[in-house]
């Protein structure tokens, strides 16, 4: 059963979306031209800067002063470094030209709405916002905010354009199902004798919170898999060289152990709840549950009113919603 997928940016949930005015399009022509003559600029410099380094041994030997196999020693050092960086540099940049090109064929301006929540903005992107002024810190205040379709760059903010290079990742997420909030209605007390006590529910996961699940799962399969191998090789080989060698162990060699086993309690971390979340998808349900309030006046042979409903997966026990908002973690691109 599928009732469609929410998208989500920065913990805001999709509105709509518009055309380009006409000043977007020329600003956006801009920041366009900007970068890639910035790219340009960087990937001229590394020919350049090899040329200058040139001239000045050249310099120096012409002025009888041989410091070559110094100025050689230090540069052997420091070249790499600034190559490394301004390849990087232009590499970046022509993606974001890249993206931002494609913003601009897509012609298209995505809104987003909700409220604010520290955790689900915990993130670089909207913690700069809120340093900025831009992102209202107070907790259910209503906040909007456009972002480029394609790039994810965020372009205003509670109606304020703001100039810095701040992506939103999209997020998707399953809508609720209809029959969430009659199954809510329809909770038992815990124990039968008490009113005190969670009331419950369970009910049917649809397709695409099945699906949602799934991604998650092979989200975490994946997340810093490769760093593990490498880290694993590298012990692998201090290990291979110390017996081959019979070499004592030295500080390398510990240093390596440390760094392999922090990554493998990691993945095995992951691991386990991977598993938690396959006998979740197993299960294919969901729990509901509501806290009664003001119980002190309420007789215990009548149910007493009841908190707003929350969804909880059985086996992990994560929270998925809460009166129908994606949990934080759902919300969040920990992809």
């Amino acid at each position: 059963m599928s009732f469609g997928v929410a998208k989500w940016r920065a913990g805001l949930k999709f509105a709509g979306s518009r055309e380009f005015t006409m000043r977007e399009k020329k600003e956006l022509n801009a920041i366009i031209l900007k970068k890639a003559l910035f790219s340009l600029f960087s990937l001229a410099s590394i020919p350049g800067v090899s040329i200058l380094l040139a001239g000045i041994v050249s310099i120096l030997r012409l002025m009888g002063r041989d410091y070559t196999r110094e100025f050689v020693n230090v540069m052997g050092f420091a070249l790499p470094i600034f190559l490394a960086g301004a390849l990087t540099f232009t590499v970046i940049n022509l993606m974001r030209v890249v993206s931002l090109f494609r913003d601009l064929r897509n012609n298209r301006m995505e809104s987003y709405e909700g409220r604010f929540d520290e955790n689900t903005h915990a993130t670089r992107s909207i913690t700069t916002l809120i340093r900025n002024g831009l992102f209202y810190p107070v907790k259910d205040t209503p906040q909007t905010m456009e972002v480029l379709a394609i790039s994810g760059l965020i372009w205003s903010v509670n109606g304020v354009r703001q100039r810095f290079w701040l992506t939103a990742p999209i997020v998707e997420t399953a809508e609720e199902p209809s029959y969430a909030a009659i199954a809510a209605d329809w909770v038992m007390p815990l124990d039968p004798k008490r009113n005190d006590l969670a009331y419950v529910n369970q009910r049917q996961m649809t397709s695409d919170e099945k699906t949602e699940l799934i991604h998650y799962i092979r989200v975490l399969l994946r997340k810093n898999l490769l760093m593990t191998l490498l880290m694993n090789a590298w012990f692998a080989y201090s290990l291979v060289q110390v017996y081959i060698h019979l070499e004592s162990i030295d500080l390398l060699f510990i240093i390596a152990l440390f760094i392999a086993s922090t990554w493998d309690i990691a993945l095995f971390t992951r691991l386990m709840q991977v598993a938690k979340f396959k006998g979740d998808l197993k299960m294919g349900i969901l729990v509901i549950a509501r806290m009664p309030d003001k119980i002190e006046k309420i007789p215990e042979s009548q149910v007493p009113p009841l908190s707003t409903r929350t969804e909880f997966l059985p086996i992990s026990r994560y929270l998925w919603s809460r009166e129908g908002i994606p949990a934080t973690w759902r919300i969040t691109p920990l992809r």
